[in-house]
């Protein structure tokens, strides 16, 4: 016996194309793990740590969070609008080649 499915297999007579072929469908192997059946009764529990549950509850936030501080996005704007921000030149400066030397 041979199976062909969309044309590959041991052999191609009847497929054209790489169409599929019908007639033919996979079907998952059966046993008591993937019925569901003995599952079920077997009394086997999961449970989820307290940890897990915190863990899930902080990715949501950080999800939901766009990651920008508004606060200190608003007082720069403010600060430019003003014409009284002054960057500090050097730290940029030392940020900039700190970046570079990181590149390689």
């Amino acid at each position: 016996m041979s199976n062909t499915i969309d044309g590959i297999g041991p052999s191609t007579a009847g497929v054209s194309g790489g169409g599929r072929t019908s007639g033919v469908a996979a079907t998952p192997p059966t046993n008591a793990a993937t019925t569901g059946s003995a599952a079920q009764n077997s009394g086997d529990t999961a449970t989820v740590s307290t940890i897990a549950r915190t863990l899930q509850k902080l990715g949501a936030a950080v999800d939901q969070s766009s990651g920008v501080d508004t606060v200190k996005v608003a007082a720069l704007q403010t600060a430019i609008a003003n014409g009284t921000y002054q960057p500090d030149s050097s730290a940029i400066a030392s940020a900039l080649l700190a970046t570079q030397n990181e590149g390689g």
